[in-house]
């Protein structure tokens, strides 16, 4: 069994062209604090969501990451991902970050919650099941049944899922 702390950071750097913002994906050891790795996320983007969750088929927890692409004449971010990453442990202790899919989406994705092995994701102002299909994630419209309350910020998205069945 592995722990690790992830952080969404960002940061500014001086360049020829002035201020440049970085903004990564940091995974760090829980007993040192040592970086494992990093990700680097593309330019405009920030990561503004984390959760762990064991997705159905799965043989262990995966670290989900939602992201933005932050651009400041847009009121709300019109693109953003969803980023899965599998922590590999050898047999000598060495942890690995692998990215395993990323899934585009039209908007920024506020919150993340999984839900008995599957995952639902605040995208602009809806509420998506993510469903997990070997290494990739499809959105659907309807998903298992839940209700719940999601804030951030001024953002609220009730939801109400349907049954497939």
């Amino acid at each position: 069994m592995y722990v690790l702390f992830v952080v969404c950071s960002e940061k500014t750097v001086v360049t020829e062209k002035g201020e440049e913002s970085i903004a990564r994906i940091l995974f760090f050891d829980d007993g040192n604090f040592q970086l494992i790795s990093s990700f680097e996320l593309d330019y405009l983007e920030q990561g503004i969501s984390i959760t762990t969750c064991q997705l159905e088929g799965c043989p262990r927890p995966l670290i989900i990451v939602g992201t933005a692409q932050v651009v400041n004449d847009e009121a709300e971010p019109s693109k953003g991902r969803v980023l899965v990453f599998d922590i590999l442990s050898s047999h000598n202790e060495e942890k690995k970050v692998n990215l395993l899919t990323e899934k585009e989406t039209k908007s920024g994705v506020y919150s993340l919650v999984g839900v008995s092995g599957k995952l639902a994701a605040g995208i602009g102002s809806k509420v998506s099941p993510l469903i997990w299909i070997g290494i990739c994630i499809r959105i659907y419209a309807h998903a298992y049944p839940r209700s719940s309350l999601t804030l951030f910020s001024n953002f609220v998205a009730c939801y109400r899922y349907k049954s497939i069945n």
